[in-house]
């Protein structure tokens, strides 16, 4: 299995917003490490800090594989990249 760095997300289901959850953590993990062994990881950390029924929790590869609009290879960006600020977007391009 190819490895890659994930990212954890940690959210509180909190009725006070919008969206019903707020983020409370957002942490990447070991590099070095697969999916299989990121979840076995974040299984620990659970257990460690007591964590209730309250909180929900999201792993995802850190950098998705997208095509640039321009030349047509392949980049690796953040999955937190607004669409406007990425390459493969043609907005980005305009300017």
């Amino acid at each position: 299995m190819k490895k890659q760095s994930y990212t954890v997300t940690i959210n509180k289901i909190d009725g006070r917003t919008t969206a019903g959850v707020r983020t409370v953590d957002e942490f990447e993990v070991d590099k070095h490490m697969t999916e299989s062994e990121s979840e076995d990881y974040v299984a620990l950390l659970r257990t460690r800090r007591c964590w209730k029924s309250k909180y929900e929790m999201h792993i995802r590869p850190t950098y998705i594989e997208r095509k640039n609009v321009m030349t047509g290879k392949r980049v690796l960006e953040h999955f937190n990249t607004p669409y406007s600020c990425s390459v493969a977007s043609e907005s980005y391009w305009q300017n």
